[in-house]
């Protein structure tokens, strides 16, 4: 029991301290963690403020902010055994967006199975727009694209 409790705090030590200066571990550093704290004290509402902690969570409020409440919205590229990776996109836009409608099936009934999602996947601005959605979020590279298909989906300014 002490050799295990003991290799835990080490860990612990080498994550919070030895790899402090590693921008791909920034997020578990204490370090890093505390040169953010000038950041978000500076950051003048909370839309802002998330952009210095889960940046695709930026994405998502900024968004809510700026979208009608009636969108309809549709995310292509989830659906199917090789897009499991996308589904905290998913996950995060489902959450923020509330209580809009955000699909990753053209029929709307998407299925959670262990590996995948299940459902009709859908990329053509066309097809989404005569099914009733107003909005297109594209996420390639983790960089996100919105895609307007009709007035209800057009972002108001900043």
């Amino acid at each position: 029991m002490t050799l295990l409790v003991g290799a835990v705090a080490f860990g612990l030590i080498v994550a919070q301290f030895f790899w402090a200066e590693d921008a791909a571990r920034e997020q578990i550093s204490l370090l890093n963690l505390d040169a953010r704290v000038p950041l978000l004290e500076s950051a003048t509402n909370w839309v802002e403020r998330e952009k210095y902690c889960v940046p695709f969570a930026h994405f998502a409020r900024d968004l809510d902010s700026r979208l009608s409440p009636k969108a309809r919205v549709f995310v292509p590229g989830v659906v199917g055994s090789t897009n499991m990776s996308h589904a905290g996109f998913y996950f995060y836009l489902k959450n923020y967006l509330f209580p809009r409608d955000v699909e990753i099936s053209l029929d709307g009934k998407s299925i959670t199975g262990m590996d995948r999602f299940y459902g009709i996947p859908c990329s053509s601005t066309n097809v989404l727009k005569a099914n009733g959605f107003d909005v297109m979020v594209v996420i390639s590279n983790d960089v996100e694209h919105v895609i307007s298909l009709t007035s209800n989906g057009v972002l108001s300014p900043e």
